[in-house]
């Protein structure tokens, strides 16, 4: 909805008060007890998957404003070697990789969100492909979650190398 009714012209929008983006956005806000990544919250992160797969640009642009999202948002790569593992981490660092990839794949190189870059940043200053090296490795016996992951993980690399939104060095 439009931010007040005087300025509708400028097209700056926020979350409504019945959105269930507000709601999922904060399931995914920093929990101090979190020791795990529950199915709702895999749930989450799957729909904001979704709201990148399908190009909902509009949502896309609101929720992208909200303070925090991006480091919200990817809690599980950051956390990973804290968090027990689960099918719903599993699912949930596939789902991560996915926006990942695909925000850095839609987005312009003068136009990549500055929080978006120092999450990045931050990821692959504290091992990321370590980390997924790890988990692959884990997930020998798990070939669905294997298989979603590889291939998120796989996009993810592409995307970094080929649109040279590279915060992460491989290049």
């Amino acid at each position: 909805e439009p931010k007040d009714k005087k300025n509708e012209n400028k097209n700056e929008m926020v979350l409504g008060r019945y959105s269930c983006l507000t709601d999922v956005l904060t399931i995914l806000k920093p929990n101090e007890e979190r020791k795990h990544v529950d199915v709702l919250t895999s749930t989450c992160l799957g729909l904001l998957s979704s709201l990148w797969s399908n190009r909902h640009d509009t949502a896309l642009a609101v929720i992208k404003t909200q303070s925090n999202f991006w480091k919200d948002v990817t809690f599980p790569l950051r956390d990973f070697l804290k968090i027990k593992k689960s099918k719903a981490l599993y699912e949930s660092v596939s789902h991560v990789l996915g926006i990942l990839a695909l925000e850095s794949y839609y987005v312009k190189r003068d136009q990549f969100d500055s929080n978006l870059k120092s999450v990045l940043k931050e990821l692959c200053d504290n091992g990321l492909t370590t980390t997924i090296g790890e988990l692959l490795l884990s997930l020998r016996s798990e070939s669905e979650c294997l298989a979603s992951i590889l291939k998120s993980w796989r996009i993810f690399l592409t995307v970094m190398i080929k649109t040279k939104n590279d915060p992460c060095g491989l290049l």
